[in-house]
């Protein structure tokens, strides 16, 4: 009797031992299971990880990369309005392509991606208004975003309205740091009229003058100052960057902060980069989007 009680007893040891062995792989692959039931699934003491801010892709429908850049700058750096797009002195093509850019940088805040079917309907918004760049053929980002904003379809679309944006077309030599253009370009009175603060600053760096792509780096992008009574520190939120050796072919992507996170777009390829990979790839790049501080 006594040696049938043991042999059960040792049957049921091992059968123990076989079950932890199977269960404890699993429990270490599983970081939910490991922490206290007691605190509802997070151990003690610990922080919740941050939720990661979504952006939504753009898919391309045919060298369509120049326009999804775009449209991620005008959703990191341009405030639309929450109501509907005023139609108030405005011709019904501006009014809808005002609606189709509202839609889309809405839809890429919300992190959803914008597909195929609204892309062509954009674009046949912009070919109404007179955008001439053919569908299949690289256009430039920074004429892109120029022709929204100075055509009649951003009034009335934007949440300080107008829009006091600044636009400079930054040349020379691009081995200095941003400051140093921003400061040689404003020291030239031909270059621009009387100088005003404004909400969104975008600076357009020609790399393309000689008809071969510059790829010198620019020291210094992520702020810059500007000096009008007193200094205002302007920050970069958006940028995009050409991949190529041609300005008219190659591959444009946008670089966009949400909530203190850079994000690199690529048409409908969405990553997190850290502000090491940031500042690398602004350093080469076209377009640069910069807002105030205080803002």
């Amino acid at each position: 009797m006594f040696r049938n009680r043991w042999c059960r007893r040792s049957i049921q040891k091992l059968l123990i031992l076989c079950w932890i062995a199977i269960l404890l792989p699993a429990c270490m692959k599983n970081p939910n299971l490991q922490e206290g039931a007691s605190s509802g699934g997070v151990s003690s003491g610990s922080t919740p990880p941050r939720a990661t801010p979504s952006v939504g892709g753009v898919e391309n429908i045919g060298s369509t990369c120049y326009i999804n850049t775009a449209l991620q700058l005008f959703a990191a750096a341009v405030r639309i309005k929450g109501d509907s797009v005023s139609s108030e002195s405005r011709d019904v093509d501006s009014i809808a392509l005002a609606e189709g850019l509202d839609k889309i940088t809405r839809e890429i805040n919300n992190g959803k991606t914008v597909k195929g079917d609204d892309m062509r309907a954009f674009y046949a918004k912009l070919q109404a208004c007179r955008w001439n760049t053919p569908l299949c053929r690289m256009g430039d980002v920074s004429e892109l975003i120029q022709f929204i904003l100075c055509h009649d379809v951003a009034r009335g679309l934007f949440s300080n309205d107008p829009l006091r944006l600044s636009l400079y077309s930054l040349h020379g030599d691009v081995s200095r740091t941003m400051q140093e253009l921003l400061d040689n370009f404003l020291s030239d009175s031909n270059n621009r009229g009387p100088l005003v603060l404004s909400e969104l600053l975008m600076l357009d760096v020609k790399r393309n003058l000689t008809g071969e792509k510059n790829k010198t780096k620019i020291k210094d992008p992520l702020t810059i100052t500007i000096i009008a009574n007193e200094v205002h520190t302007y920050k970069l939120v958006a940028f995009a960057r050409h991949l190529g050796n041609n300005i008219n072919s190659g591959h444009y992507v946008a670089y966009v902060e949400k909530d203190g996170q850079w994000f690199e777009c690529s048409d409908t390829e969405i990553k997190c980069k850290d502000i090491n990979a940031v500042i690398g790839s602004a350093a080469d790049s076209n377009t640069y989007l910069y807002k105030p501080v205080e803002l």
